[in-house]
């Protein structure tokens, strides 16, 4: 299990709204402010987290803290130098991941020493697309054009 305790209270807090927000919460479950500004506007002092997900069933909740708890775990294995690494992945990723990939590049503020290498993650996840199934190449929409 990773401990979480590492990341920064406000990174964490940033982590839980923008993933309430990737999951579109303010505008379903909401108030009325938070669905017009289309953010978590209502954060409880307490847990730091989002004040709609207490509305939630439990099935929302399931999802809601399975993708807070990957980016969490992004946010914990992002250091200097990652990208490097394992940049080449990026095409790879499961749909959650991306979208844990986005928060974290979302959660960060630009003054974070961080901030640049999520953004070319984020920026790599765009850039390595997997074709579509059924799609036909252009060497071969030449060749049956006889």
């Amino acid at each position: 299990m990773v401990d979480f305790s590492r990341i920064p209270q406000q990174l964490d807090s940033a982590i839980q709204a923008r993933t309430a927000e990737m999951l579109a919460l303010p505008g379903l479950v909401c108030t009325r402010k938070c669905r017009q500004r289309r953010r978590c506007l209502y954060i409880s002092r307490e847990t730091k987290a989002p004040w709609c997900l207490g509305l939630l069933t439990g099935n929302q909740q399931a999802l809601y803290e399975s993708l807070r708890d990957l980016a969490r775990q992004w946010a914990v294995w992002l250091v200097p130098g990652a990208f490097v690494r394992h940049g080449t992945d990026a095409a790879t990723l499961s749909p959650l991941a991306k979208a844990a990939v986005e928060i974290i590049a979302a959660s960060l503020p630009r003054s974070d020493r961080l901030h640049p290498e999520a953004r070319l993650w984020r920026r790599a996840l765009y850039r390595c697309k997997t074709p579509k199934i059924g799609a036909r190449s252009a060497a071969v929409e030449q060749t049956t054009e006889i």
